[in-house]
């Protein structure tokens, strides 16, 4: 069986502040990219059974 991994924000304001990187200058948003790329990353890993 596979199991599905979450990734998920602790706070409210925190997955807020992560979204407004988005929007910001040029190193916010290739952090922002960075960030999201690395939770991609996370979710496509094989948990161990």
């Amino acid at each position: 069986m596979k199991k599905q991994i979450s990734v998920a924000f602790i706070t409210k304001k925190l997955k807020s502040n992560f979204e407004l990187l988005k929007e910001g200058k040029f190193e916010d948003k290739q952090l922002y990219q960075l960030i999201n790329k690395s939770i991609d990353n996370l979710k496509k890993i094989q948990p161990a059974e």
